[in-house]
């Protein structure tokens, strides 16, 4: 119990007080000031790039496969102590120190739920130091390499930074291909340019409908 007790305490002073307890706000306000407070730590040890590659490699690895862990840090049947143990047996030794305290910081203020979340914020955040623009480009069948390359070069053209590109395959799509950088999308597919074309089609019927009545209504009060 002893142990458990001081494990809590370096947690909770890890970093000289550099994880220090937000306020409670909302969920994403909450995991931006947690990434950003994990940035500041981890850019300050010169050990940013492993703490993001390992904090990746926590949600896919772990968490995307046992999502049942995140039940039990965020679970009120465990004290602050027992869930400290838990993480330091399953990620001690394995995990950089920063990242591994990171996560005692969270559990013992009951905030292992927005794990996904702060990486995310972190994740953006990191992406936004070093210049790279996450693009997510979906197309009907596989993108080849020089178009996808194309793609590439276009972006960091228009934008600056170092575009990595994210694929996705939807055969909904009627060729053409959908670009999304951040929450703005460039919607070139033919599929969306058919339902823009019927759009517009029910749009002009419905106006031509009403002008009809109106022309209808106006001879029947003359």
């Amino acid at each position: 119990m002893a142990k458990s007790a001081n494990n809590l305490k370096q947690a909770e002073e890890l970093n000289e007080g550099a994880f220090s307890e937000p306020a409670d706000i909302g969920l994403q306000p909450l995991a931006s000031a947690y990434a950003k407070a994990l940035f500041a730590a981890a850019d300050k040890a010169g050990a940013l790039d492993k703490v993001v590659n390992e904090f990746d490699s926590l949600v896919t690895e772990a968490l995307d496969k046992y999502p049942k862990i995140v039940d039990v840090l965020a679970s009120g049947m465990f004290s602050p102590e027992q869930k400290i143990d838990m993480i330091q047996r399953a990620f001690g030794g394995r995990t950089h120190p920063l990242l591994l305290n990171f996560l005692k910081v969270l559990a013992s203020h009951d905030r292992s739920y927005i794990l996904r979340s702060v990486r995310e914020e972190f994740r953006k955040q990191y992406d936004k130091a070093k210049g790279i623009v996450p693009v997510r480009v979906v197309t009907a069948v596989p993108l080849p390499e020089k178009h996808a390359q194309a793609i590439a070069d276009r972006i960091r053209s228009a934008l600056g930074g170092q575009p990595i590109l994210q694929p996705e395959v939807d055969p909904n799509l009627i060729g053409g291909v959908v670009v999304q950088i951040g929450d703005v999308v460039f919607d070139g597919s033919l599929s969306s340019s058919l339902a823009r074309l019927r759009e517009k089609l029910i749009t002009r019927s419905v106006h031509e409908i009403q002008r009809r009545r109106d022309s209808v209504s106006t001879t029947a009060g003359n």
